[in-house]
Order: C-alpha cells, then sequence, then structure tokens
C-alpha cells in the first residue's frame, strides 16, 4: 500500500486537515503564504504524505476527483480509544452495523458533501442517542455508498 502525496493537488486546494489520533495536522500549498505563517503561529504540524485508510478534510475551490495508487483487499483499521478520522479505503459500499459487529466503536460521523449536512450511525442498541438524533433532525444512516463518501469519524 501506498502513501498519496496530497502536494500533488496543490493547484486546486486551499489547505487540507487530517486528525492523527490526538492532533491536527495542516497541508497548505505554498501560494498560501500568509496561512502558512497563520498555521505555524498557532504550532500547528503540517503534512503531505497521506496513508492507506485516513482520511483528511480538503477545502477545495474547484470539484476534484482524487484517484490514489492505494491497493485495496483485506485491511485493518486500527482505532485509537478516541475519536478517528478515517478513509473508506475502496469504493465498495460500507456497511456500519458491520463493522460496529467487529469493533465496537461508539459511533460514527459523516459529513454529506451533497446536502452539506451531518449525518451519523449509531449502534442499534443506543436507543436514547438515536432519539436525541432524530429529535434535532440529524439523518440516521446504517451505510455509506463507496462512490460519494470517502472520509468519516468513528469514536471508539
Amino acid at each position: 500500500k501506498e502513501n498519496f502525496d496530497i502536494s500533488s493537488l496543490k493547484d486546486y486546494i486551499k489547505y487540507a486537515w487530517k486528525w492523527n489520533g490526538s492532533n491536527w495536522e495542516i497541508y497548505i500549498p505554498d501560494n498560501y503564504p500568509d496561512l502558512i505563517k497563520k498555521a505555524k503561529e498557532y504550532g500547528l504540524s503540517f503534512f503531505t504524505e497521506v496513508k492507506p485508510l485516513e482520511g483528511v478534510w480538503i477545502y477545495s475551490n474547484y470539484d476534484l476527483d482524487i484517484e490514489g495508487g492505494f491497493s485495496y483487499g483485506n485491511y485493518t483499521l486500527n482505532l485509537k480509544n478516541t475519536w478517528n478520522l478515517v478513509g473508506n479505503p475502496s469504493f465498495a459500499d460500507l456497511n456500519f452495523t458491520d463493522l460496529y459487529k467487529s469493533s465496537n466503536f461508539t459511533i460514527a460521523w459523516v459529513w454529506n458533501v451533497n446536502n452539506q449536512k451531518w449525518e451519523v450511525f449509531i449502534p442499534p442498541d443506543n436507543k436514547e442517542l438515536i432519539e436525541v438524533a432524530k429529535k434535532y433532525n440529524i439523518s440516521l444512516i446504517s451505510s455509506l455508498n463507496g462512490t460519494d463518501y470517502k472520509g468519516f469519524w468513528l469514536k471508539k
């Protein structure tokens, strides 16, 4: 499995974020020196490589189709006992119920770029939290379409 060099998108993106399990890291192209300076003032760590299964939030002024050089197949999600920003490693649909049974996470959040709203998977045995989501009109989901969503948050 190969890493993806996010700097290959420098002409199309303003910045990108990833979560390493305890801190935010940022990528900013060289043509935004004021942003780079501000990020350094805040003490942010910088990155250019995205590893397989890592999720990344990208701010772009363009619609982008990004193809990575990752090899797909069997994989293991190594979740930390905190929030994890994870990427779907394939174009296959991802069933959160099956994933929950094998990894026992507590919740998953997804940003839906089509309707610009958060969606959530809550394990079926957490009836109270499901009712809270419904009360606030947060869409409940059970799977991700592999072609529409790539990154999501899992809480272990």
